[in-house]
């Protein structure tokens, strides 16, 4: 029986999402853990991008949201770093906005993009959609335990075996293996939106 990923991330999302509300929905809040502020961040980039894009989700939600969802996708494995790609490239569509005086909420922004830059993150958007199947899956197991052990499939076992010149059999069957995490210069500057 296969686990139904979207499911337990769904769970998972909305319990973190529950406790962002309750404690007052504030990116600042000291009150919130970092984890719970990713979880919803993550889970309100996906959900937002895959209904009307990257715009809708920025004018919706903010800069620290966006810093938020670019945290969660940076500390997770391999699979999400395309997704994380595309995330940064957007946010650089956005940058010559920055300081602009027209922009008087977040809901400015879309008025005063060209028509090339829409174009461009209107494939951002289609980028998106078509990678953003991993998250629910790889999301799940990094939120449920971040620290969680590396399962070694029977083929890279047999390898790490032959190199060592010892029996598979001597060999665990997981690692254990920490995250890095990035730095926190990693995450851009404060905007001026």
């Amino acid at each position: 029986m296969s686990l139904d990923y979207d499911k337990l991330w769904y769970d998972l999302a909305h319990k973190h999402i529950e406790q962002f509300e309750t404690k007052g929905k504030d990116w600042d809040a000291k009150s919130i853990d970092d984890k719970t502020k990713e979880i919803v961040a993550l889970w309100l980039l996906d959900s937002q991008v895959n209904n009307g894009g990257f715009l809708q989700f920025f004018t919706n939600n903010g800069y620290l949201a966006y810093l938020y969802g670019r945290q969660s996708l940076g500390r997770m494995e391999e699979p999400t770093k395309e997704l994380l790609s595309i995330h940064k490239t957007f946010y650089s569509k956005l940058e010559p906005l920055e300081g602009d005086e027209r922009i008087k909420a977040l809901s400015d922004i879309p008025k005063y993009l060209d028509e090339a830059t829409i174009k461009e993150i209107t494939a951002l958007d289609e980028a998106w959609w078509e990678k953003c199947k991993i998250i629910s899956e790889v999301a799940y197991k990094h939120y449920i335990n971040p620290d969680s052990q590396k399962v070694i499939d029977k083929r890279t076992k047999e390898q790490i075996a032959k190199i060592m010149d010892i029996d598979p059999d001597m060999l665990p069957d997981d690692l254990k293996g920490k995250h890095k995490l990035p730095k926190q210069d990693d995450f851009g500057h404060r905007s001026s939106f």
